[in-house]
């Protein structure tokens, strides 16, 4: 039994080294900007990379930026892009420090949209709900929202009115239908929904520091990623406790960024200067990914983002220093 263990923890082992061992730096001359905030694929196959200056579309060959363009109203809203997602439909939504776009592929440009008392806020954070509303998360504006059908954005009054906290910087929508709201405190809501309106909201402190990334984790469980620890939140019990993962890898000077989890279950943190660490399926030990790329020295790299596309690739958006993606 002893042996047979083993053996399964080499085999994860090398799976995880495999991994960093294959994969091509794009450095940040080829994109719009090095400072890469978020990554995500669309419908379509292609790779979208959003930057503190401009946004990038990959076609597996070349890049194309698009960028703000003064006068142009089909141009993409601002250059800062914070979040980046794709609708259950399709739609690929922008979110900058100035508002939002909806990118058209028909036109190869952009639809902007007017936010209400001509507010122009940072949109950092996009989710859309079961019934197709997207909602949309703004820093120190509050929460917005555009209804299935619809081409204008709604004040979600309700919702900022049971919070003190107009920050929403990070969302998510659990397996209850419930909203999640994360900020730049250390603390949480959670908005409990029927037919459509918030009837209350759960506030939980982290004590793990800033949250950055929410996963869906098991049927009865989910996790919040913080800068410094690991939570998870049970819908039974409706308790957020410590997560158990041995952490100590991670070291005191060193944060996390954004966290990501593989269609192999491997749970991937993208840190602030000690590059990508794994938490490898079925394990509780945090580990670092090691990278021979001789074009990058991962491990004193700022991991900023991370996804994973169809074919099991990983994108990780290299603050500074590029686009590196790495496969199995």
């Amino acid at each position: 039994m002893k042996a047979r263990t083993i053996s399964v923890l080499w085999a994860i082992f090398i799976s995880v080294f495999a991994v960093a061992n294959s994969g091509r730096l794009y450095p940040s001359d080829r994109l719009s900007s090095g400072l890469i905030t978020c990554i995500c694929q669309d419908t379509y196959g292609y790779i979208w990379i959003g930057t503190e200056y401009g946004l990038n579309k990959f076609d597996g060959y070349r890049f194309t930026q698009y960028q703000q363009i003064n006068g142009d109203t089909a141009s993409i809203v601002g250059n800062d892009i914070a979040s980046l997602y794709v609708g259950y439909d399709g739609t690929l939504w922008v979110g900058c420090t100035r508002g939002l776009s909806r990118y058209d592929y028909e036109t190869n440009s952009f639809h902007n949209y007017r936010f209400p008392d001509d507010r122009e806020p940072r949109v950092n954070a996009l989710q859309e709900s079961a019934d197709g509303k997207l909602y949309i998360g703004t820093t120190g504006y509050g929460l917005y929202s555009i209804a299935k059908g619809n081409s204008w954005i709604d004040y979600e009054g309700k919702f900022n009115r049971m919070v003190t906290n107009t920050f929403f910087n990070g969302m998510f929508f659990d397996r209850e239908g419930c909203l999640w709201q994360s900020s730049q405190m250390n603390d949480l809501n959670r908005f409990i929904i029927r037919d459509g309106r918030p009837v209350s909201v759960q506030t939980m402190k982290t004590g793990q520091g800033r949250p950055v990334s929410f996963i869906d984790y098991t049927s009865d469980a989910m996790l919040v990623v913080c800068s410094k620890g690991i939570l998870r939140y049970s819908y039974k019990t409706r308790l957020l406790t410590d997560a158990g993962f041995d952490m100590s890898a991670l070291g005191d000077n060193v944060s996390v960024n954004t966290a990501f989890l593989s269609r192999d279950g491997h749970l991937f943190l993208g840190t602030t200067s000690n590059g990508l660490m794994v938490i490898p399926r079925g394990e509780k030990w945090l580990t670092r990914v090691e990278n021979t790329n001789r074009d990058i020295d991962l491990r004193l790299t700022n991991v900023s983002a991370i996804n994973e596309d169809r074919s099991g690739n990983l994108w990780l958006g290299c603050y500074g220093k590029g686009l590196l993606t790495v496969s199995n």
